[in-house]
């Protein structure tokens, strides 16, 4: 993968409003089978307007770390494979030279 998309990912990241949406989509994924969440629902649950919603939506999707589908009006939204994996492709060198050896402090 190319560096850039390492930067989407990991900017997408960076963000405490974004890791918040994130923790949401993950609850409502492990609570249902189809993690499928409208957009309505994210803004009220999180207590953000939506072009707030909007705005950090497009990042997160932007970043493959979530899928947008519309149906009519409504978009829902669901956590994306494509983006943890890249951030896993990117962090496994760090996690395997790391645990080759024991952290002393």
């Amino acid at each position: 993968m190319s560096p850039a998309v390492h930067h989407d990912v990991l900017r997408a990241l960076a963000d405490p409003t974004r890791q918040q949406i994130l923790e949401f989509l993950l609850r409502v994924e492990e609570a249902r089978r189809r993690g499928e969440c409208f957009a309505g629902t994210i803004s009220q649950a999180l207590g953000l307007s939506q072009p707030t919603i909007s705005h950090h939506m497009k990042v997160l999707v932007d970043a493959g770390l979530v899928s947008a589908k519309k149906k009519g009006t409504s978009v829902y939204y669901c956590l994306s494979h494509q983006g943890f994996q890249v951030l896993h492709d990117h962090l496994a060198p760090y996690l395997h030279a790391t645990s080759e050896r024991k952290e002393t402090t």
